[in-house]
């Protein structure tokens, strides 16, 4: 996707998700001048092998993603970890996007704990108190967990998105073959 054929991607839609390292700042405001609000992608629950802070904060990752062969679960107790993401949201406002679309926050399933609760709650505080759209996608039981909590969810967020609730990905050889989601896991997500 990129600026001159937005239109026609972004077609009936009024916000888009974007890769940030794929758009120069220039592009991001062209977005912006067609009246769209830009929202950038932000994993904050894992990293990648391919991301250039990648060296600087491996020593923090946990166990490898299923099917994504070099993303790592991150351990978001890690103080420096949580100050590089909220820097990160920062520059990234400054930048011209107008939120975030956060990823990943599905690490607290995996590595259930008080101080990863907390943590993970710490980072979305941090982003919310810039300004700015903050949307999650799933985090399904971190939710479940602060409503339990009887926490104040605009505190953190605007909305959350689940992926693979109708649709699943059945290969992740790079070329995305989907599939129709399971009736057990789609009951799931829907609950």
């Amino acid at each position: 996707m990129n600026p001159k054929t937005i239109d026609k991607v972004g077609k009936g839609s009024a916000i888009l998700v974007i890769e940030p390292e794929d758009y120069t700042d220039a592009e991001i405001k062209a977005i912006k001048a067609k009246g769209y609000k830009v929202i950038a992608y932000l994993s904050i629950g894992t990293i990648s092998t391919e991301r250039s802070w990648f060296k600087k904060y491996s020593q923090y990752k946990f166990k490898q993603l299923e099917d994504w062969p070099k993303e790592y679960y991150m351990d978001m107790r890690k103080t420096p970890w949580r100050k590089f993401l909220v820097t990160r949201a920062k520059s990234l406002k400054k930048r011209g996007f107008d939120g975030w679309w956060l990823d990943n926050l599905d690490v607290y399933e995996y590595y259930k704990s008080r101080g990863m609760f907390n943590s993970c709650a710490a980072v979305l505080r941090g982003i919310k108190a810039i300004g700015g759209y903050v949307m999650v996608n799933g985090g399904s039981e971190f939710f479940d967990t602060a409503m339990d909590k009887k926490m104040n969810l605009a505190k953190l967020v605007d909305g959350v998105t689940q992926e693979e609730v109708f649709s699943r990905i059945t290969n992740y050889s790079g070329r995305g073959t989907f599939g129709k989601q399971t009736v057990v896991q789609g009951k799931w997500y829907r609950k």
